[in-house]
């Protein structure tokens, strides 16, 4: 005997003859029905239908064998054909070596002949065979094989049907006991309106017992004026075969009365009769009586359940043709005028292409046979353009004769809005498993009696159980739960089966792997006929994360409500309503206001807050966010009043608090105090519009205020007037006492002035001893009077010093401010003309500008300096000097140099440029000066540069030149002639005020400049801006800070903060910065420690010839 071979898929096999859960059972008549076929087709006296288990082959039915329902594997001679994928068949066992030991031919059954077909399930697993066998000899015929071969198909087929009807079984056990864990109210009826079935949720919400609820019991609770209406109603449902949907008042058996809204839908056999309903109730008392106390509500309530009709459909399926209901087309937004003629090309035309090609291939599986009837769910765009849920239900009502689809007929549901009602209550159980599998939750029953626990296998994912673990017994389950919890969770389960106390647990789970697992579990209990437990049905889900993100969520509330408390801004909450719900301790401290004081209070008591300028109070920004449900902001300038009366500067904005919703539940102020930074604003944009030594108007705000004048005179033909006015014999009292006691002789001259000039005129210092006045709606002859006082105050004033006694007086030309004026240089011109005058008369004296004036500018002293300039230049009689800048880093750079001019005389001395540079602005000399320094600069760097040790040479270009086009693009040739070397050793100093003046034509200039290899400094800064967004535009390579902050810094604070703040605007554009002015020792040391990178002034160097200058530095 030769034992049988193992099929290649064993394993899968076994599990498929597992899986049909037929081993073991009782004869079945199917069975039996199909070994007689065999054994009378075959004329055999033994026919089997044999399943070969792992160690065994057992027979489900057998001819001819009395007792024996099993014998071991290797004998079978099945275990040998289902090896095979056609009839298996040994003519003489005798004559065959596999089995002539076999004990089955040896012994007393004596088998001589067998036949077996295999009995292959669908998957190709050979589970067993249909088999004959004779005691002697013999040979099937070829038409007793194939005979043979269909009766084990049968047997297949057989199978697959008895496994199906098991599951079928299990499933509807599982759908009634979740029918009775459902809360909502089930119902189940025949066609002639009896009840069969109610769960206890409709029980409770009707009033009745099950035996009072069943047949025609129900209606005993319906109020006699309803059961007309809802007969009515129910008929047509079943005529229109749509969806039941009625609201229903009931008086329960006590006497209480609710309303019910009941669903059902009605059941149809395949020949469209009546076979009986399945339907939803839900108590909707409460909302139906607000619907009745609100008539507008129930009107919409109307319109909802009216639009719950079906839309029904005829398909012609060989034409195409279709034949639709105004329902159909209604659901759509279509009239059925509109739609016609209806084919099946306008339902394709209409639908979702995916969902289209979904819906065909459930046609053609409904059309073969495979699937009862057509159901798919669609989306169809409604004429509106939007897209509508419909359900698609249907059946193949007839066939030809060849068997092709001829009429099919079905329904359109719309459930857009009734997603969670759009299945029949026959489709109750898969959607309640499709929504226990989304959320993780797993059905477990536990039978107290057998102390047995089944489960689906969704619970063994949660407990880390292996997939095919057997059922547990209640202490095994126990082992599974973690050691602490397991002696609360079992007296809490024995309070449940003693009737103390509904199932409602939590616990952990400790798994296999090491995982700790957080779980709840809810069940009801089943009673048995005396009212025990019997039995608990219930659903356990894992609330880890849930627990872990409730621990995150407190870890993060307790960490907000610390930094809350910890920052330096003030915070308050509010809710919906603008009163306050919480402080941190800033904003208790500005507000004056505790936390639990202020709770509950509108915010307008707590928080208030006024213009800075006007005093009145300023706008509620949480208001206005809240109105809004947008961030909002608090105006400009805006100070908070604490209780106690302080004042605070503070910038703050609203910002909705939301739910998850988007619903705005509340706002949150953030404010901080700007009281410094607004001070320390103030102080800056003052100093940016004032001179810092006489504390008057500046030069550029002077201007600024001129203008204005100017154009309200062309405008308005208003009346103003321009005073120019020129120290006399200032220049004694500053050589002969120095530059400090000069700056204190000009700081004395301007109070004098000021208590002569109105408070709305504008009194400036615009440089020197030069000053100038706007007296606004003021005439010439009032005017005169006003400069004349001036005249004569100065001349009555005796500035003494050290013993001495000076006397000084004023020159002061007036100009009338009106329409003559095209511009405002035109108007500054003839007021310097004027003044110039006034000093040519004899000095201390007004002088009104006349048209005739003009003549003056030809006779004045600066005249003279311009023929000189020209004649200087044309005789090559002007020199370089230079002074140092001292560098006081360690670093690679080398010496710089600022390039200075001199005017050699005919006699040889030479002349500063502040005697002639004043006549090369008005002249219009300064180009062609400004053409010569930097020609002579690069041509004195290509003969002594390399040599000499100069890393760079600086150069002063005028406003006047860098106004001139025609300059800037000489300069920029000469730079490219003069070659890379050169100008890499060259920087152009340009003053703030110029770069703010020009900044457009001046940014193209300096890119030029530094695109050719030459550097760029901005002179005098901080003098003439009040902020710096130009540094943007204008690329600089180094930044000079202005003197006369370098000069103040160590007596006045505020001009050494405005210092360090220059020198963070170098730091973050990344450029070098050189400290003017520092004329002592204890100067020189604070810019070290502030970090400049060179300093200038005479304690450095005085200026010298060029030469000397680089004399040492290599």
């Amino acid at each position: 005997m030769i034992p049988p071979a193992l099929p290649p898929d064993e394993a899968e096999r076994l599990k498929a003859l597992q899986q049909l859960a037929v081993l073991d059972t009782p004869a079945e008549a199917a069975f039996d029905a199909l070994a007689r076929a065999a054994a009378a087709l075959c004329g055999v006296p033994i026919a089997l239908v044999s399943l070969v288990d792992a160690d065994r082959q057992w027979f489900k039915a057998r001819v001819g064998l009395d007792s024996t329902r099993e014998t071991p594997r290797e004998q079978a001679f099945c275990a040998h054909a289902i090896l095979q994928a056609d009839v298996f068949e040994v003519t003489d066992a005798q004559a065959d070596p596999r089995f002539a030991g076999n004990p089955l031919v040896a012994g007393p059954q004596g088998i001589r002949f067998y036949a077996g077909a295999p009995v292959t399930l669908p998957g190709g697993a050979a589970v067993g065979t249909v088999c004959v066998i004779d005691r002697v000899p013999r040979q099937l015929d070829e038409r007793q094989r194939e005979v043979l071969a269909e009766l084990a198909q049968a047997a297949s087929a057989l199978l697959q049907a008895r496994r199906d009807a098991h599951t079928l079984a299990q499933s509807e056990a599982r759908y009634r006991a979740l029918a009775e864990l459902s809360p909502a109210g089930l119902f189940l009826g025949d066609a002639d309106g009896q009840c069969t079935y109610t769960n206890p949720s409709w029980q409770a919400i009707h009033g009745l017992s099950l035996s009072e609820s069943l047949g025609l019991g129900w209606m005993q609770v319906v109020e006699p004026a309803e059961l007309e209406r809802l007969g009515g109603q129910w008929r047509a449902a079943i005529r229109e075969r749509r969806l039941f949907d009625e609201v229903v008042r009931v008086r329960r058996l006590d006497g209480s009365a609710c309303v019910v809204r009941s669903r059902s839908a009605p059941q149809f056999d395949d020949q469209g009769r009546l076979t009986g309903f399945v339907g939803l109730a839900e108590d909707i008392t409460a909302s139906h009586v607000e619907q009745e106390r609100l008539a507008d509500e129930r009107q919409y309530l109307a319109s909802v359940i009216e639009s719950t009709g079906v839309g029904t459909w005829e398909w012609h399926v060989p034409s195409g043709a279709m034949r639709i209901n105004e329902r159909w087309a209604a659901i759509l937004g279509y009239t059925l005028e509109e739609l016609e003629p209806v084919s099946i090309d306008t339902w394709r035309r209409l639908v979702d292409p995916e969902d289209e090609a979904r819906a065909r291939i459930a046609l053609q599986r409904h059309f073969s046979g495979e699937l009862p009837q057509y159901r798919c769910e669609v989306r169809m765009q409604h004429k509106a353009g939007h897209w509508v849920w419909v359900l698609a239900v249907g059946r193949l009502l007839s066939r030809a004769a060849d068997g092709t689809p001829q009429w099919a007929f079905g329904t359109h549901l719309d459930f857009s809005e009734q997603v969670r009602h759009r299945e029949a209550a026959e489709q109750a159980y898969r959607r309640m498993e499709l929504a226990l599998e989304g959320g993780g939750v797993a059905l477990w029953e536990y039978d107290v009696a057998r102390n047995q626990l089944s489960w689906q296998q969704r619970l063994e994912a949660l407990y880390g159980l292996p997939d095919d673990a057997p059922a547990m017994t209640y202490p095994e389950w126990l082992a599974v739960i973690h050691p602490d919890d397991r002696e609360r969770v079992q007296a809490e389960i024995g309070e449940v089966i003693s009737g103390q106390r509904d199932y409602d647990i939590r616990f952990r789970v400790q798994r296999a792997d090491g995982a700790l697992r957080h779980m709840h579990s809810m069940a009801r209990c089943r009673y048995d006929g005396q009212g025990r437990v019997a039995g608990l049905l219930g659903a356990t889900w894992d609330t880890t994360e849930l627990n872990e993100l409730s621990a995150e969520l407190a870890e993060q509330h307790e960490l907000m409500r610390v930094t809350l408390k910890s920052i330096a801004d003030g915070v308050i909450t509010t809710d919906q309503r603008g009163c306050v719900t919480w402080m941190n301790p800033v904003s208790e401290r500005m507000t004056g206001w505790l936390a639990a004081e202020a709770r509950g209070r509108p915010l307008e008591e707590v928080f208030v807050i006024r213009s800075e300028e006007t005093r009145a109070l300023a706008a509620n920004p949480v208001q206005a966010c809240l109105a809004t449900g947008e961030v909002a902001g608090l105006s400009p300038h805006t100070v908070l009043i604490s209780r106690s009366g302080e004042h605070f500067g503070i910038e703050d904005s609203a910002a909705p608090i939301r739910d998850t919703r988007g619903r705005v539940l509340g706002a949150v102020l953030v404010f901080h105090d700007v009281t410094e930074q607004r001070r320390l604003s103030s102080e800056m944009t003052y100093r940016a519009k004032h001179d810092a030594l006489t504390g008057l108007v500046n030069r550029q705000e002077f201007e600024h205020r001129l203008r204005r004048a100017l154009e309200q005179a062309r405008r308005d033909a208003a009346c103003h007037t321009l005073l120019f006015i020129d120290l006399d014999q200032f220049k004694l009292v500053n050589d002969a006492c120095g530059h400090q006691v000069g700056d204190q002789l000009l700081r004395q001259v301007a109070q004098l002035i000021g208590t002569v000039v109105r408070s709305r005129d504008t009194l400036a210092r615009l440089g020197g001893d030069e000053f100038a006045a706007v007296l606004e709606q003021c005439t010439s002859d009032q005017a005169q009077r006003v400069a004349q006082q001036i005249c004569d105050r100065i001349d009555e004033f005796r500035f003494v010093h050290d013993g001495r006694r000076f006397r000084i007086g004023a020159s002061i030309g007036l100009v009338q401010v009106d329409a003559r004026w095209n511009d405002l240089a035109a108007l500054l011109k003839a007021g310097d003309a004027a003044c110039y005058a006034a000093k040519e008369a004899g000095r201390n004296r007004v002088h009104t500008w006349y048209e005739s004036d003009r003549m003056i500018l030809e006779r004045s002293g600066d005249m003279q300096w311009a023929t000189r300039l020209a004649q200087a230049l044309d005789e090559e009689r002007l020199v370089l000097f230079g002074q140092r800048l001292q560098p006081l880093k360690e670093g690679p750079d080398g010496l710089h140099v600022e390039a200075l001019v001199r005017m050699r005389q005919p006699d040889g001395s030479l002349t500063l440029p502040g005697s002639f540079l004043p006549a090369t602005e008005r002249f219009g000399l300064a180009p062609r000066l400004d053409r010569w320094v930097v020609r002579e600069a690069l041509r004195w760097l290509h003969d002594h540069g390399a040599g000499c040790g100069l890393a760079c040479l600086h150069v002063n270009l005028s406003a006047q030149s860098l106004a001139d086009a025609s300059f800037r693009r000489d300069i920029l040739t000469v730079l490219e002639d003069a070659g890379t070397a050169s100008c890499h050793a060259l920087c152009f100093e340009i003053t703030e005020t110029v770069a703010l003046a020009n900044l457009g034509e001046l940014a193209a200039f300096v890119d030029g400049v530094r695109a050719r290899g030459a550097r760029v400094a901005v002179d005098d800064f901080g003098a003439g801006a009040s902020h710096f967004g130009y540094l943007r535009s204008l690329k600089v390579d180094i930044i000079k800070v202005d003197g006369q902050f370098i000069k103040g810094m160590l007596r006045d604070p505020l001009d050494d903060a405005s210092v360090r703040g220059f020198l963070e605007v170098a730091r973050v554009l990344g450029v070098q910065t050189v400290a003017e002015f520092v004329d002592e020792a204890a100067v020189l040391t604070r810019v070290r420690e502030l970090g400049f990178d060179f300093a200038q002034g005479y304690f450095i160097g005085r200026p010298q010839p060029l030469s000397s200058c680089t004399a040492g530095a290599v």
